[in-house]
């Protein structure tokens, strides 16, 4: 018989994992929460989040049943929004100020997908390139 894990199982191996990356990614100054929500309530994402740079924290939704989850992969994406923050929140400062207003939607549609674009890739470099460890010479 297969033991199927449980919600609470899933929502402290992702939490441990999003603590350590804070920690590898010096981050610590965050105030990082993680939310169990149903997964319906996120689109079907494993997690979504929220976050204010000028405040330093990060509400990290966590679908549940958290099926897919892979946390390490998971965490380390939620974390790395955090580390880009200070450009995102430039880039969309930057849009408002001049693009013509009928085209920022557009234009802050169009970062969002990039950033996504940006952050799985950096995970699939740290991750699966590097087995968890940051490149040579980062610190």
């Amino acid at each position: 018989m297969v033991k199927k894990k449980r919600p609470q199982s899933d929502l402290k191996v992702f939490e441990q994992s999003v603590r350590k990356w804070q920690t590898r990614l010096r981050v610590q100054n965050w105030d990082i929460t993680i939310i169990p929500v149903p997964r319906e309530t996120i689109d079907g994402s494993i997690a979504e989040g929220e976050w204010s740079y000028s405040e330093a924290w990060a509400r990290i939704k966590l679908g549940i049943p958290a099926e897919g989850l892979i946390p390490d992969d998971t965490g380390l994406h939620e974390i790395l929004h955090i580390v880009h923050a200070p450009l995102t929140v430039r880039y969309k400062e930057m849009v408002r100020k001049y693009v013509p207003p009928a085209a920022v939607d557009r234009f802050l549609e169009e970062w969002d997908a990039e950033d996504e674009r940006i952050v799985r890739q950096l995970v699939r470099g740290i991750l699966h390139n590097r087995k968890g460890k940051l490149p040579e010479g980062a610190s």
